[in-house]
C-alpha cells in the first residue's frame, strides 16, 4: 500500500521511494540502502516517510550515532506520569532536537496533504503502572474521541493499532490491528495477542473545505475529458519545485535557487524536503510553499527538515515550515 510506504515500480511510481531507500529486512539496522551513494528521496505520499519508520538515522540519545529506527519499527515518547506530551512541548522538542517520531510524523504527513492540525499528543493510559493516580488517558477519554469521530492510535507492547469504536458495558475497544483488514477487539487496560496496552497518540485535524470537498464531473456517452484540475491534487513524485515562468522544474530548493534571478519567485509543492539550502548570491528571491502538483495554492505548508543559511542577498518566505 503506497499510502503506507512508497516503492519504485509500484502504483505507477517511477522513482525510488521509502522501501528502496530505507528497507533491508525486518529488524535490520543501518546503514540504509540510500547511503550507498544514491540520493535520498524527498518525503511525500506515504506515512512511513514522516514517522521515521525503518530509517536508521535518528540520534535520540545525542551521542552522534544513530540508534533508531530498525526496519519495521517507529519510535514514540511519552511522560511516565500520564500527562499529555504535546508536539511542540519544550520537553518534546528538546528530546527530538529537530528529528521526527510517530506523533510529530503524523502531524507532518497530515500537513503535507494540505490539512491543518489542531493538536497532537502522546499519553500513557490510566492503567499503565507508571501513571500517577488520576492521570492518564482513560476509557472515558477514548469514548469521547470516538464519539467526536476521531480514531485513536493505540500502543501496546511492541505494536501500534488504530482504535475505532467501543462497547460501553464491557469497556471493550474495537480496533484495526494492521495485520489484516478485519475488525478486532480488546478490553481496555488489558492485553491484545499477549501485548499489554500502554499508551495512545491523539491527533485532531481541522475541517478543510478544499480537502474535504466533493467534485463532480458529468460526461456524456463517449465523451472524453482530460486535464481537469480539481484544486486539491497532491504533490508530484518529481519536479516539485519551480521558478515562476521558467522551465525546467527542480526536485530540491537549492537547485531552483541556484538558477533563480533577482526578484524571482520559487514555488515548492506541499511535502517535506530533506535539505539545508544555502542562499549565497546577491539576489532577492521569494520562496513560497504549499502548492499541489499543478502549483495551485493549497491549505498546507512545505516542510524543510534542515537549516536555511542566508549569506548574501535576501529571502522572503511564505508557508514554509523549517524543522
Amino acid at each position: 500500500c503506497s499510502l503506507i510506504a512508497t516503492m519504485d515500480g509500484f502504483d505507477g511510481r517511477m522513482a525510488p521511494g521509502h522501501v528502496d531507500d530505507y528497507w533491508i529486512a525486518y529488524g535490520q539496522v543501518g546503514p540504509d540502502p540510500w547511503e550507498s551513494g544514491t540520493d535520498e528521496h524527498s518525503w511525500g505520499r506515504c506515512t512511513a516517510d514522516y514517522l521515521g519508520t525503518n530509517q536508521w538515522k535518528w540520534d535520540f540519545n545525542g551521542d552522534g550515532d544513530p540508534e533508531h529506527n530498525s526496519d519495521g519499527s517507529t519510535i514514540y515518547v511519552s511522560y511516565f506520569s500520564g500527562a499529555k506530551l504535546y508536539d511542540g512541548d519544550p520537553v518534546y522538542e528538546a528530546y527530538l532536537n529537530g528529528q521526527t517520531a510517530l506523533c510529530r510524523g503524523l502531524r507532518l504527513f497530515a500537513e503535507s496533504r494540505g490539512y491543518m492540525v489542531l493538536e497532537n499528543y502522546n499519553q500513557r493510559v490510566d492503567t499503565n503502572p507508571s501513571v500517577v493516580s488520576g492521570q492518564g488517558f482513560s476509557f472515558a477519554d477514548f469514548k469521547t474521541e470516538i464519539d467526536n469521530d476521531y480514531p485513536v492510535i493505540i500502543h501496546v507492547d511492541g505494536h501500534t493499532m488504530t482504535g475505532v469504536g467501543y462497547d460501553d458495558v464491557t469497556q471493550t475497544i474495537y480496533l484495526h490491528d494492521t495485520w489484516d483488514n478485519s475488525l478486532h477487539s480488546m478490553v481496555w487496560g488489558e492485553s491484545y495477542a499477549g501485548m499489554m496496552l500502554h499508551a495512545v497518540t491523539v491527533i485532531h485535524l481541522a475541517p478543510s473545505g478544499e480537502t474535504g470537498a466533493v467534485h463532480t464531473v458529468v460526461l456524456g456517452e463517449g465523451e472524453v475529458v482530460s486535464s481537469i484540475n480539481f484544486g486539491n491534487h497532491g504533490p508530484s513524485v518529481s519536479d516539485t519545485v519551480r521558478i515562476v515562468g521558467v522551465t525546467p522544474y527542480y526536485d530540491v530548493v537549492q537547485d531552483a535557487y541556484d538558477a533563480a534571478g533577482d526578484a524571482d519567485t520559487i514555488q515548492a509543492q506541499i511535502g517535506t524536503f530533506l535539505e539545508s539550502p544555502v542562499f549565497d548570491r546577491f539576489v532577492d528571491v521569494f520562496l513560497s510553499g504549499g502548492y499541489d502538483s499543478g502549483f495551485s495554492v493549497q491549505t498546507g505548508v512545505t516542510n524543510v527538515i534542515g537549516t536555511m543559511t542566508i549569506e548574501a542577498g535576501s529571502l522572503t518566505l511564505d508557508r514554509i515550515l523549517i524543522q
